[in-house]
């Protein structure tokens, strides 16, 4: 997948050019990694918030890139979850955050994996 930042500049910037990534289903996943390094570009890639300019992002079957608007939102809604840093209260742990996706989506999140209460 390659997403072509073109923006203001003269010269265009291609993030995540030649990568490939594939995610197991019901899998966890930490995007980490030093600033500039394409973590954002990624995450809007995955949840469908901005196409590739070239190669495919396929989410359960859905080609991201040719996708309707309407297609883009029922995947957001039905299988995907961002927890973003700082979303909520920063004292809150990341359990808790989870915890609370999981009340918004019942069986998202298999129960066994979280377990903490919260106040959300």
């Amino acid at each position: 997948m390659v997403k072509v930042h073109a923006g203001g500049s003269t010269t265009a910037v291609r993030a995540l050019s030649g990568i490939s990534l594939d995610i197991a289903r019901g899998a966890y996943v930490a995007i980490v990694g030093e600033s500039g390094s394409g973590k954002t570009t990624l995450m809007h890639l995955l949840g469908g918030l901005d196409r590739p300019t070239s190669g495919s992002v396929i989410i359960d079957g859905l080609d991201i890139g040719s996708a309707s608007r309407a297609q883009l939102k029922r995947l957001r809604a039905s299988r995907i979850g961002f927890v973003f840093q700082g979303s909520t209260s920063s004292r809150r742990s990341m359990r808790s955050k989870m915890w609370c996706c999981r009340r918004a989506t019942p069986g998202s999140i298999p129960s066994g994996h979280v377990n903490a209460r919260s106040g959300c």
